[in-house]
């Protein structure tokens, strides 16, 4: 193994701030449909998600008035959507009794993150090769991602308020398209944007409160297939769902800990054992989880193409 240059270790590697690192660095996980839970499950199983469609609403009017009062009636829209727990992803470092003494460094901050960082790096990696013109096919063409603005982000909403998208909306965009709306007079002005001011933190890359979605996330690594520029949805959109592996029922040599966020729900497991004859100290992350597309109208794709709008 490569050498590490390390500080102490602490043996509790894996504490609630983990997780909420996680959800901080990786905020799509709280804007999609998850379905977490600390129970254990088998790898490939099934897990039935629901995605909810929100019904019409109603004019009031008095039976007196020849109305029907409260008599309308819609019928509940919950979708089923089955979820195959098809990833086993995990993280694991490993420190000599020599990296671990030779320093008085204290990394435990430090390694939590790399570890969890890795964990939701490849879940966004695999969450977003959902997102293809075969899965979600309203679209909307610009000629160049440079020139996104605020109208940009308009017609995108447009269109997912058509196909009934009208609560919990988000927004992942590359890089450029991140820059190019961080720039719009409608995000960094309070006076052209009124009281209601988004919040830009560049920072974290999110855009909180604009145009009609909760946030707007920037996100290097999406996938340029297809000129793919931005991924607009509902909640309902898109559909995680996650578990664990089973605890063996044996005897063990080291501590394996399910750690739950008591917000969410969303569980990582904690494993740590220590090689007496290697002297080696080895602490990993792991979970597994399943994604797939939810209510297919209420997701849209931002796409470059020449003979797109101009922005």
């Amino acid at each position: 193994m490569p050498a590490n240059s390390l500080g102490t270790l602490s043996p509790t590697l894996v504490t609630l701030d983990t997780i909420a690192f996680l959800k901080k660095t990786f905020p799509i996980i709280t804007q999609i449909t998850t379905d977490f839970s600390a129970d254990a499950t088998l790898l490939n199983s099934t897990v039935i998600s629901r995605v909810v469609t929100p019904p019409p609403a109603h004019d009031y009017v008095s039976p007196a008035a020849a109305g029907t009062g409260y008599n309308a009636q819609d019928a509940a829209t919950t979708t089923d959507v089955p979820v195959v727990i098809n990833k086993h992803k995990f993280a694991t470092l490993a420190f000599s009794d020599t990296e671990v003494s030779s320093t008085k460094r204290d990394l435990t901050t430090e390694q939590k993150q790399a570890l969890a960082y890795a964990l939701g790096r490849q879940l966004l990696i695999d969450l977003f090769a959902l997102v293809t013109p075969t899965n979600f096919t309203t679209t909307y063409q610009i000629v160049d991602p440079k020139n996104s603005n605020r109208h940009t982000v308009m017609a995108m909403r447009q269109l997912l308020v058509t196909n009934g998208a009208s609560i919990n909306r988000f927004g992942v965009v590359n890089p450029i398209v991140f820059a190019a709306l961080g720039q719009d007079t409608s995000v960094i002005s309070k006076f052209n944007f009124g009281g209601a001011d988004p919040n830009l933190s560049s920072s974290s890359g999110t855009i909180d409160g604009f145009s009609g979605f909760s946030t707007i996330i920037e996100y290097a690594e999406l996938n340029t297939a297809n000129s793919l520029a931005g991924f607009f949805g509902a909640k309902e959109a898109l559909v995680m769902a996650a578990r664990v592996p089973e605890v063996p029922d044996i005897a063990l040599p080291g501590i394996i800990e399910n750690v739950v966020d008591p917000d969410s729900g969303l569980t990582i497991q904690y494993r740590e054992y220590y090689d007496m004859m290697g002297g080696m100290l080895n602490v990993t992350l792991t979970w597994m989880y399943g994604v797939a597309k939810g209510v297919t109208g209420h997701g849209a794709i931002l796409v470059q193409n020449a003979g797109g709008n101009p922005n």
